[in-house]
């Protein structure tokens, strides 16, 4: 149904909370909607990173619906296309490490695909900016952004 493709590279600072929420949205999801995977483009992948992702995977029984590719550095641009390129779902969406993803969006989103027709989906979203000071990271400003209408001769 759907396929999240991911880009890492040296997402160590993000990667538990992003590893929490999808582990919070597998399970959601699989309650919503069946049929989607999370395709985790790693470039030049440390150690840790790829310890943590093996583990993630047994502990959340994820090979199902999660595969990790370890790849050289690459650009941004190439790890997407080479998620897409390995994506088995027809509907294709990005996932990046410090984003949260919601289950019942997704599910709309796959919805309006399948039974509207809709070719590109874009909800409004937020965006949080944070000070680090002495260790402690605090929230600054918060942002919600709602896109416009799309019209395609625009």
């Amino acid at each position: 149904m759907i396929t999240f493709v991911t880009s890492l590279y040296k997402p160590e600072e993000y990667l538990d909370d992003y590893l929490g929420c999808l582990s919070s949205f597998s399970r959601d999801f699989s309650r919503m909607a069946s049929g989607f995977e999370v395709v985790i483009v790693s470039n030049d992948t440390s150690l840790s990173t790829r310890a943590k992702l093996e583990r993630f995977i047994e502990a959340n029984n994820a090979s199902s619906w999660l595969r990790v590719v370890d790849v050289p550095r690459e650009s941004l641009y190439a790890s997407w296309n080479r998620g897409i390129d390995l994506a088995k779902n027809d509907i294709i969406g990005f996932w990046n490490v410090d984003d949260i993803r919601y289950p019942e969006a997704t599910a709309d989103a796959v919805k309006l695909i399948k039974e509207n027709g809709a070719e590109l989906i874009y909800f409004p979203f937020i965006i949080k900016w944070y000070l680090k000071f002495f260790g402690c990271a605090f929230l600054v400003k918060r942002r919600k952004i709602v896109p416009p209408v799309f019209y395609k001769r625009e």
